[in-house]
């Protein structure tokens, strides 16, 4: 959460005079009143339409940069000619290990993102859920490769930009038309609309069903969870404020590790789990300590070797979650039938 509004920050910062704070608490205003009052429709429709227009934001700021440098011919001569190794599969700074890490951290451990299991879960039907992969996996193509572009071509529209959160604001105001800036701006705050609803719709509905409810007040009513739940998405608002002016690291490495502690947790229970019936709840408990007490260590030793945390904490992860799940009691029928209900019931 605290990821989202410092990003939030940097892209509103060159456009208005607003101290952070201001800007901080305009955001959290917007973030907690439609999440607090909407739910999980208004994550739905605020997720679909923002995924349009960030899709329409990069392609119009792609097309832009290409039109400006001379294409793709250009664009490659244009980076091979600031750094060779930028053309390379891998190079001093890019190694194998370190291509290999960072695929394990988005391609691996966002399956353990709470935000994205709960986009599942809240789907019509299985089969809804299954089609909505398949598209995302699809709209994820689109969007990367004019995402690409931008990046490349920023690196030569506007050359000797080093703070990384300042730049996209920079390539905007200087760089496109202010028809097209709009777009990609609109897209920029839509990617972290749809990102920071949905982690705290997570967070409040966690706390007070999960939590609260299941082990303080069982006979609570519906109306009084639901008031609840709305005051705790002010609270971890509030507190993903607060956060934010603790942070130094750039966004995309705040945000890589969120997700590389969160997936190292859960990632590997969740693709192992959905297909082996086998897997005891006293494993998958195991399964999440280890994970993230492993990610946290390696981060804590400055990750040896080149090798990022996600890599030791899935793996990690992945072994004790199928080592227990041999030595401890079985999940009783009734619990295995929420998730496998055609073999139970044969």
């Amino acid at each position: 959460m605290a990821a989202q509004i410092k990003a939030s920050i940097a892209v509103m910062r060159p456009f208005v005079s607003w101290s952070d704070v201001t800007i901080s608490i305009i955001i959290l205003v917007i973030f907690v009143a439609f999440t607090a009052l909407g739910g999980m429709k208004a994550v739905a429709w605020t997720d679909t339409i923002c995924a349009y227009i960030i899709i329409i934001g990069v392609w119009a700021m792609a097309i832009s940069y290409l039109m400006q440098i001379g294409g793709f011919g250009e664009l490659m001569t244009g980076v091979q000619a600031i750094n060779p190794d930028y053309v390379k599969a891998f190079s001093s700074n890019i190694t194998p290990l370190t291509a290999l890490g960072w695929t394990v951290t988005w391609g691996i451990c966002n399956f353990g993102a709470p935000q994205f299991v709960g986009r599942f879960l809240s789907a019509t039907s299985p089969e809804s859920a299954a089609k909505s992969q398949a598209v995302t996996a699809l709209m994820i193509g689109i969007f990367y490769i004019p995402l690409l572009i931008v990046g490349i071509g920023g690196m030569l529209i506007m050359p000797g930009l080093d703070k990384q959160d300042m730049i996209f604001g920079a390539l905007v105001m200087e760089t496109v038309h202010p028809v097209v800036g709009g777009l990609m701006f609109a897209a920029v705050i839509g990617a972290i609309i749809s990102t920071a609803d949905s982690l705290l719709l997570l967070a409040s509905t966690t706390f007070t069903r999960d939590l609260w409810r299941t082990f303080i007040r069982p006979e609570m009513t519906s109306k009084t969870e639901l008031n609840m739940s709305r005051a705790i998405t002010v609270i971890i608002g509030i507190l993903g404020v607060i956060l934010t002016f603790t942070l130094t690291d750039v966004i995309q490495f705040v945000q890589a590790r969120a997700v590389t502690l969160m997936g190292s947790a859960m990632a590997m229970l969740i693709l192992i789990g959905a297909f082996n019936k086998k897997i005891t709840s006293a494993a998958a408990l195991a399964s999440m300590i280890t994970g993230f007490v492993v990610a946290n260590v390696w981060y804590a030793l400055g990750q040896p070797y080149g090798i990022y945390s996600a890599l030791p904490g899935s793996i990690s992860s992945g072994l004790v979650l199928i080592i227990v799940s041999k030595f401890t009691k079985p999940m009783p029928k009734e619990q295995l039938a929420q998730f496998f209900p055609e073999e139970v019931s044969n």
